[in-house]
């Protein structure tokens, strides 16, 4: 019977053994699901980031496309209100060489 008795204690012994070893890995997953968890709000926080930047970028590029029009425009009105001036300024010096021949 004392025999039995030692046996039914050591298994008892690795009964709780196994108890706390179940005990520990079950905390480990708790721990690892959390990280998981907490890791996975991130990268969902840096893909809205991400989503907004991108917004921003193309708000940006499309209204640098837009002043690049204004400018390409700007420019045509100046080169031909340059054209125009220099029009002008060589009908007035034909004019005035003109003039100067009549005298």
């Amino acid at each position: 019977i004392r025999r039995q008795e030692v046996e039914i204690d050591k298994l008892k012994c690795k009964n709780t053994n196994y108890l706390n070893e179940t005990e520990r890995g079950k905390a480990a997953c708790i721990t690892m699901l959390q990280k998981y968890k907490d890791a996975n709000e991130r990268a969902e926080k840096m893909t809205s980031s991400y989503s907004s930047l991108e917004k921003e970028y193309q708000a940006q590029d499309a209204t640098i496309r837009e002043l690049q029009g204004q400018l390409r425009l700007a420019h045509e009105k100046q080169e031909s209100g340059s054209k125009s001036h220099d029009n002008i300024q060589r009908h007035f010096l034909e004019r005035v060489k003109v003039f100067s021949q009549e005298r």
